[in-house]
């Protein structure tokens, strides 16, 4: 009974492993040389053929095969890698069946470069497999200027050689020493970095670098300063190249006079990332490049603007940053300080945003600050000072009044203020202006024109700020009322209303009197009032009222307004009133 494994894939053949094919035994390690591997094994003549296949441990590797007759029992691996460790399995083939694989780690030889920089290398090799004295290691330029030669141990595998040039290319040669006798050099050219870099080698095709050169300061929203050190090796050009990460622009590249280690990048988009790499040119060669990545600053909101401003608010805008912002700051107080706030705005999707600052101080600069902002990052504030309009005087009454005087009040403004204008035209179009305290909120104007009215205004003053004026009009001497206006008349009732004179009357004294004079009365009204509601007349009749305004010892004379109450009849369906429309005449 045969027993079959797994299936593997191997050459273009699918073959099954099986334990009950003998494996190869014993293998080994007949010679090596730069490119080849010799192997032997043990095997029995009854296999169909054998099977090597082998492949490179570094990253990479591509697997190849040689197939071998079945009576044969050594192969030779050919065309292979200087100083590159390859895995070797041999398989043993019965009739399209393999057995499982005898394997083997085999180096050839060579010289692996373990680092390079501008004035040193580090050289790994593989021992021989066979006795010697040591090891003889050469760095000849390629000029022949100057080559440096070692003698080494036959237990040493590597050296790190010092002391080379810049830039230099180097044929590096090793040789084993036994007696007298010299073997064939084992050789390898090199080139030292012409830039300050340290290149690493984990195979002949495969380099890392580690930058420790170059250097990123004054990073703004759209100017980055970089500076280098210059390489030691000489150069013909400095390289620089930038752009974004992952953009879909190529990359700028200036070509620099080899003496400048520093350069300043412009108009760079703020809040963006990039890459910036330097390297050298010599003789038409490029050095390998150091980079590194920064990141552009936010830029701060533009041409910050007021749109309005009152007493209590300042309604600003801004042109939107140019980086792709979440939204902005508004930072503000007043210059001492003493009102500190912060508001949050979010970005508008035009392109400006705006907001409006509130419950601010009357006539008072605010300092006012607005940062863009995008996670935790924030662009450096657009700045200005803006201040709030002064309040106007409120409630302005005029208390008094004389024949050449006229008495005013008013309330006291809220913001910072040097003083109060009073301003006072007459109606011939004389006017005069009177200046009164900040602390002070009443004034008499005098050696005013007897039986006149004046255009009042008081207004809020600081340096050249003013508020918006408070206006009221004034008389001189006693101005009583001068029209009665009569509203929502009935069959028993009318409503009488009036303006209040200037200065405000003490009482008042209404009346009212049928035509036929059997219906009177009389009433003695406060002063403040501007209305009252005559009640309890007779329907269809015709009634006079009269005002007579009451100031001091002062009675004015009576002003009077007549009307007709309405009609009332008794409804053919019952007892009903119905408010008939009347007539009504003023004087």
């Amino acid at each position: 009974m045969v027993l079959q494994g797994c299936k593997v894939l191997i050459s273009h053949y699918v073959n099954y492993v099986s334990p009950t094919v003998a494996p190869a035994l014993n293998l080994r390690v007949r010679g090596v040389t730069e490119r080849t591997i010799d192997l032997e094994w043990e095997g029995s003549v009854l296999m169909t053929d054998y099977l090597v296949t082998y492949m490179a441990t570094s990253p990479g590797g591509v697997q190849l095969e040689i197939r071998i007759p079945g009576n044969t029992t050594t192969c030779s691996i050919p065309d292979l890698e200087p100083g590159i460790e390859y895995n070797i399995n041999v398989y043993a083939v019965l009739n399209n069946v393999i057995s499982v694989a005898t394997n083997a780690q085999v180096s050839t030889y060579g010289l692996l470069f373990k680092s390079i920089t501008e004035t040193s290398v580090e050289v790994q090799w593989q021992p021989f497999y066979y006795s010697f004295d040591g090891w003889e290691i050469s760095f000849i330029p390629k000029d022949n200027d100057g080559g440096m030669t070692a003698q080494l141990p036959s237990t040493i595998t590597s050296f790190h050689q010092t002391g080379l040039r810049p830039g230099e290319e180097y044929t590096v040669n090793l040789v084993a020493l036994r007696d007298q006798g010299r073997s064939q050099p084992v050789s390898a050219t090199v080139t030292t970095c012409m830039y300050g870099s340290v290149i690493t080698q984990t195979s002949p095709n495969h380099h890392s670098q580690t930058s420790i050169y170059l250097l990123l300061r004054d990073v703004s929203d759209s100017v980055a300063f970089v500076e280098w050190t210059n390489p030691k090796a000489k150069m013909d050009q400095i390289v620089l190249r930038y752009g974004l990460v992952g953009g879909d622009r190529p990359f700028t590249t200036f070509r620099l006079q080899p003496t400048l280690s520093q350069y300043s990048l412009q108009m760079l988009r703020p809040g963006s990332r990039y890459e910036v790499s330097i390297s050298g040119v010599r003789k038409g060669n490029e050095s390998g490049t150091i980079s590194t990545e920064f990141s552009t600053e936010i830029d701060a909101p533009k041409n910050l603007r007021v749109l309005s401003k009152y007493s209590t608010t300042l309604e600003l805008e801004w042109d939107n940053s140019e980086a792709e912002v979440e939204g902005y700051q508004v930072v503000y107080s007043t210059l001492a300080g003493d009102q500190y706030e912060k508001v949050i705005v979010p970005l508008n999707d035009g392109p400006t945003s705006k907001t409006t600052l509130t419950n601010l101080l009357p006539g008072t600069e605010y300092g006012i600050g607005i940062s863009a902002m995008l996670g935790t990052n924030q662009s450096s504030p657009a700045t200005m000072n803006a201040r709030t309009v002064l309040d106007v005087p409120m409630d302005l009454t005029v208390t008094a009044s004389t024949d050449n005087t006229i008495t005013l009040l008013w309330g006291l403004v809220q913001g910072p203020i040097d003083h109060y204008m009073v301003t006072y035209t007459s109606s011939s179009g004389l006017t005069t202006e009177v200046m009164v305290p900040k602390d002070v909120t009443t004034t008499t104007l005098n050696d005013l024109e007897p039986v006149t009215e004046y255009t009042i205004t008081v207004a809020a003053q600081r340096g050249r700020q003013q508020s918006t004026a408070a206006t009221i009009n004034g008389f001189t001497g006693f101005r009583p009322v001068i029209a009665l206006y009569l509203s929502d008349v009935t069959w028993d009732s009318v409503t009488v209303a009036w303006s209040a004179p200037a200065p405000p009357a003490d009482l008042y004294i209404l009346s009212y009197s049928s035509e036929d004079g059997t219906d009177t009365s009389k009433v003695t009204l406060d002063g403040s009032k501007t209305r009252s509601s005559v009640e309890g007349l007779l329907p269809s009749t015709q009634y006079t009222v009269s005002l007579i305004t009451i100031q001091g010892v002062v009675k004015s004379e009576a002003v009077t307004a007549t009307l007709t109450t309405g009609k009332l009849f008794i409804s053919a369906r019952g007892n009903r009133v119905v408010f008939i429309r009347h007539q009504m005449e003023e004087n």
